[in-house]
C-alpha cells in the first residue's frame, strides 16, 4: 500500500506543459496535486491558506518573480 495518497505536492513551473507532465508524474505516483502555480509570488500566497506537504519548485523563478 502507498503512504502518498494522502500527500499533497504544489507544483510551482513557468512552464505550464513542464507543469501539467509534472503534475502526471506526481498524481501516478499516488499523490494529490493541488492546481498548479506559475508564479513564486503565489505560491508563498497559496501556502497561506493551503499548506502542502511537498512543493515541486522551479528554483528559477525565485530570483524571477516580478
Amino acid at each position: 500500500m502507498s503512504h502518498s495518497s494522502s500527500r499533497t505536492v504544489l507544483v510551482v513551473e513557468s512552464d505550464r506543459s513542464a507543469a501539467r507532465q509534472i503534475q502526471a508524474c506526481l498524481a501516478y505516483a499516488g499523490f494529490t496535486v493541488l492546481p498548479p502555480l506559475f508564479r513564486a509570488r503565489d505560491a508563498t500566497a497559496s501556502i497561506r491558506v493551503q499548506t502542502p506537504d511537498a512543493i515541486v519548485m522551479d528554483i528559477s523563478l525565485v530570483a524571477n518573480d516580478d
